[in-house]
């Protein structure tokens, strides 16, 4: 008799003096406002550099020989270098092979077409608002279903991929999916590429469910999923009970422009730091591959667009208690722009990365590099490394200057008018800016 008093109050507490069960029921009655009298929530979005990983190391020269090898390369080490203590001996030890002079630093091509950003989408609910005369928006009230939209803003850049999105519930990583629950599925980002960026189509979807059960009586889950096209990004996420939607979401996002590749010319050290200039012999010259953005005059930057559609969940009645099976709710349906576009590249960052510049005459004569039969522009990064290369040739003495850079198997002439570089033909050379005009956009 003492346990079916005990279990009594409960059972009254939770099922209400009418017996109707309020703890498992989501509402006590509800009616749909297609529109809000004015927006209930606030949408603003920021950009960041995702975190960045440490590149490898190139391991030691002396790992990659044999003992004997090793014993060698010290012996060799001690008649071609002047080393005067132990630690100038450790510190040749440690370094790599030399890279193939041709080569960026890795191998590969750098590529000036690619953005890696993460954005960070915060949406807050509009506070002291009023929906109706005494009946202002209050802690019960919650965004119940949230559609996020990023589009771009041209047509000249588009999404190429994304990496993991992240929720004040849940965590995705949007190339390999699974789920807390028994359902689970994996979603493989392997776009197909064509045309003069990427391919049409859509490049993946994702999907996600995450479930806890709180005191065995409801479930509380929240349900992500999302969409990547090449011109647009969506997230949706669906609330369920006491969930509200208002916090950050953070998506990882790769963004890809056109372009052309070209080859630009990377010198070393050019003047040391006491203004003695380097000798042309000693002179290291690297070839990198790179990618630049295509030219578009009118091109404002890299932007994007984003907006959210919600469904906001308003109660009037009951919010004075937690359980919400006693709540009379309207659902508004609204839509909302962030009160900033997305600058991930400026106008003017953008026209730095789709310019190089090639040493020339005023009459276009170009001067070119030559080793063997490799034969190149001789293309540079920037202004500034033109300013460099130039003061460093005119620094020479006459009787130091040569047309060679480099030695040995690496050493390149300087080539201009058919003939080898001269001292007096510095004068009337120049860099000029190249651009890549790109495909005409609709």
């Amino acid at each position: 008799m003492k346990r079916t008093i005990a279990i009594f109050p409960l059972l009254v507490m939770l099922s209400g003096c009418t017996g109707e069960q309020l703890v498992t029921r989501r509402f006590k009655s509800m009616q749909w406002n297609t529109k809000p009298p004015h927006e209930l929530i606030e949408l603003k979005a920021i950009h960041i550099d995702p975190p960045q990983t440490t590149p490898p190391q190139s391991a030691p020269a002396i790992l990659s020989l044999s003992e004997r090898g090793q014993a060698s390369y010290i012996d060799v080490a001690k008649q071609l270098q002047d080393l005067k203590k132990s630690d100038d001996l450790l510190n040749l030890l440690a370094k790599p092979f030399p890279k193939n002079v041709h080569e960026a630093e890795d191998g590969s091509m750098v590529d000036l077409t690619t953005i890696n950003k993460l954005i960070v989408l915060s949406v807050k609910k509009v506070d002291a608002v009023m929906l109706a005369p005494n009946d202002p928006v209050t802690a019960a009230d919650r965004i119940a279903k949230l559609e996020l939209t990023l589009e771009c803003g041209a047509d000249w850049y588009q999404f190429q991929n994304w990496d993991k999105l992240e929720t004040g519930y849940v965590t995705i990583d949007l190339g390999k999916v699974s789920h807390e629950s028994s359902a689970s599925f994996n979603a493989s980002l392997t776009p197909k590429l064509s045309g003069s960026i990427v391919g049409d189509g859509e490049i993946g979807v994702v999907r996600s469910d995450k479930i806890n059960e709180e005191l065995a009586l409801k479930a509380r889950y929240i349900t992500v999923s999302g969409t990547l096209t090449p011109k647009k990004g969506v997230i949706i996420q669906q609330g369920g009970i006491d969930r509200d939607l208002e916090g950050n979401t953070s998506v990882a996002l790769t963004i890809k422009m056109g372009g052309k590749n070209v080859n630009l010319i990377e010198f070393g050290e050019l003047i040391d730091d006491n203004g003695t200039p380097t000798k042309p012999a000693d002179i290291s010259l690297k070839i990198i591959p790179t990618r630049i953005p295509y030219w578009y005059e009118k091109a404002e930057g890299v932007i994007l667009n984003a907006s959210a559609d919600y469904l906001f969940r308003h109660v009037s009645e009951g919010k004075e208690s937690v359980i919400e099976g006693d709540d009379v709710v309207t659902l508004y349906k609204g839509d909302v722009t962030a009160q900033k576009q997305i600058e991930l590249l400026s106008k003017s960052d953008y026209q730095k990365l789709s310019e190089y510049y090639l040493v020339k005459d005023g009459n276009g004569e170009v001067v070119l590099l030559k080793h063997d039969s490799d034969l190149h522009n001789l293309a540079l990064a920037s202004m500034e490394k033109w300013k460099a290369f130039r003061q460093w040739l005119i620094s020479l003495k006459p009787i130091q200057f040569s047309n060679y850079i480099g030695k040995g198997a690496n050493r390149w002439s300087l080539i201009y008018k058919g003939h080898i570089l001269r001292q007096s033909d510095v004068e009337s050379l120049g860099a000029y800016p190249m651009r890549s005009p790109g495909p005409a956009q609709n």
